[in-house]
């Protein structure tokens, strides 16, 4: 494992390679390494700096095999693109026209790229925002498929198409014998006859460059009533209606907005999302077609991530009541757009 230390001098000295030369004046480490686990050695520490000036940007230091040098600057040219389709993004610092500088320590060469500070995350989900959320996702997809832009760089996309996707792997970490053996099997059933139908039209699917990380309130703030994205690590180039149903099951099945989803029927919050995401782009046919299929597998995916949760914490009994709710996600067969 790579540990290495980052301090306030390295970041001015970053800072300096992008001709920001005012002195730091408050100074904070936001994130260090991924948010979870992988299976090779990482460097990711992500600094808030504020300068005497008053300015304020987050400066990010990466080494990590899955994110090149070339990743990295498609992913903030993608950033880029988008401002200038008037989605409000970061203003990101730019030398000689790269968004990457290299930066040496311990004996091991660092991409380094900075971007304006836009605010804090948003705290709580409401009507409102997630409006706002679905016509941002909506007119990110149009601008990707208007521009065709790409970045290099899939998560969904190959987990779909390479990876084992089956649900005995999502249950590696858990215990699915709350689940009575013969209801077990006929999830898996009905789990592995839709995966098959997904597999085969993943690739037809409209795909273009996304932001890949939002949902809930996650990597979003507000500025003068607009949302603004920020923190393109994970942009790459996904199936639209994967990226859209991803966002959305992340945020209702997300264990950490509970409270916010007590005061909020997910009937309406729904359509408050297709809705907005639909004013900025229609769905085409082919997606409509397979979109119920979509929604039952990544449905399931995130709702047995969460029943794994609640088993991690202990509440098997909260677990065992629950796991019903797989079969209404399996055989959804209408959605309503």
């Amino acid at each position: 494992m790579v540990t290495i230390n980052i301090d306030k001098e390295d970041t001015a000295a970053c800072l300096r390679k992008f001709g920001i030369f005012d002195p730091i004046s408050k100074w904070k480490l936001l994130a260090d390494g991924p948010d979870h686990p992988v299976p090779y050695d990482v460097i990711r520490k992500i600094i808030y700096a504020e300068l005497e000036s008053g300015e304020k940007y987050v400066v990010k230091f990466v080494r990590e095999p899955v994110f090149s040098t070339e990743i990295i600057e498609n992913q903030s040219a993608f950033s880029d693109l988008l401002m200038e389709h008037g989605i409000l993004t970061p203003k990101r610092l730019k030398k000689s026209g790269s968004y990457c500088v290299s930066y040496e320590k311990n004996g091991l060469l660092i991409d380094v790229y900075a971007e304006e500070w836009v605010g804090e995350k948003i705290p709580h989900l409401t009507p409102d925002l997630y409006k706002k959320v679905g016509g941002v996702i909506g007119k990110i997809h149009r601008i990707a498929l208007d521009t065709d832009y790409r970045i290099g760089f899939s998560l969904l996309y190959n987990e779909i198409t390479e990876r084992d996707t089956s649900l005995d792997r999502l249950w590696r970490n858990g215990d699915h014998s709350l689940i009575p053996q013969e209801e077990y099997e006929r999830i898996l059933s009905i789990y592995n006859r839709r995966l098959a139908v997904v597999k085969e039209v993943w690739k037809q699917l409209p795909r273009g460059a996304v932001q890949g990380d939002i949902y809930s309130c996650n990597n979003i703030a507000l500025r003068e009533d607009r949302l603004v994205v920020y923190d393109f690590n994970l942009a790459g180039d996904e199936v639209l209606i994967g990226d859209f149903l991803q966002c959305w099951f992340r945020t209702v099945f997300d264990e950490k907005i509970e409270e916010d989803l007590k005061e909020l029927s997910r009937s309406e919050l729904w359509e408050v999302l297709i809705t907005a995401y639909q004013k900025e782009r229609r769905l085409q046919e082919i997606e409509k077609r397979y979109f119920a299929d979509v929604y039952a597998i990544l449905g399931s995916v995130y709702y047995t991530k969460l029943l794994n949760y609640w088993l991690v914490l202990g509440q098997k009994d909260r677990a065992r009541e629950n796991y019903p709710f797989l079969f209404s996600l399996l055989e959804t067969e209408r959605i309503k757009f």
